[in-house]
């Protein structure tokens, strides 16, 4: 039988033991996990697995240490039988480089293939004396996707929380805001999107406020129109001074005295 199995069920076994349930309501569940800290996935990743009981973490594999940690009674037995069996590690390593590096590395290509990068804005809401940051991105696949507030230039400890929705109608296409409210010593705020469909993270500034925009907007239509009325007065002025004379000009001619 394959080792990893025989590891499953030695687990599996001593869970039995725990009882206060129906068969039925007893489930065994073990999560693995690629976590890459860089896009090329044939580096920087890490491999995790849970082993699970009715919802409840009892051990779990980390790569970075190659041991196993027990959270549970029985999952601590777990852990000190497989970390003294040399097949169990040669399993795991086995399984960073046929999961996380090989078949990972054909999948990203895959998925990069087709995504489709964000349309992003970082846009500022004032009312009164409070101001809100909104750092949004639209119409983007795959799903996945990761906003990271820089307060001068540095991630932010406690960054606003983001949920990616899928948009009304967008044929599988997602976006996702985040709000972060400014106090007066925020200083220069920033946000980071990085995303598949992008060559390289887009790092985004606070736009103009759009109460402003319409401000500057109607102040610059007023001083055209103003330039353009004194330009027209002017030319008409020039034309009745060159046209005064003997055929004079109807609308600026001096009447005579009666």
């Amino acid at each position: 039988m394959d080792p990893q199995r025989l590891h499953s069920l030695f687990l599996l076994f001593l869970l039995w033991k725990l009882k206060g349930g129906a068969a039925d309501e007893n489930y065994f569940h073990i999560l693995k996990t690629c976590q890459f800290l860089k896009p090329d996935p044939q580096t920087d990743v890490l491999y995790y697995i849970q082993y699970q009981y009715n919802g409840r973490l009892q051990a779990e594999y980390n790569s970075s240490t190659e041991t196993v940690v027990g959270f549970t009674q029985y999952g601590k037995a777990f852990a000190d039988k497989v970390n003294k069996d040399p097949n169990y590690l040669r399993i795991r390593r086995h399984d960073v480089d046929f999961y996380c590096k090989i078949l990972a590395a054909h999948l990203y290509k895959a998925i990069q293939g087709k995504a489709v990068p964000p349309v992003s804005r970082l846009r500022s809401d004032r009312s009164g004396d409070s101001e809100l940051l909104v750092c949004s991105s639209y119409n983007f696949y795959p799903p996945q996707i990761r906003q990271t507030w820089l307060k001068d230039g540095v991630i932010m400890a406690d960054p606003p929380v983001s949920v990616v929705t899928e948009m009304p109608s967008g044929a599988w296409l997602y976006q996702v805001h985040s709000h972060l409210k400014l106090s007066p010593t925020s200083g220069h705020i920033s946000c980071l999107v990085e995303h598949v469909g992008l060559q390289e993270p887009e790092l985004l500034v606070p736009e103009q406020p759009e109460s402003s925009s319409g401000l500057n907007w109607e102040l610059g239509s007023y001083c055209c129109l103003g330039l353009g009325l004194l330009v027209l007065l002017g030319s008409v002025g020039f034309y009745c001074r060159k046209t005064r004379g003997a055929n004079g000009c109807s609308f600026c001619r001096e009447e005579p005295a009666s």
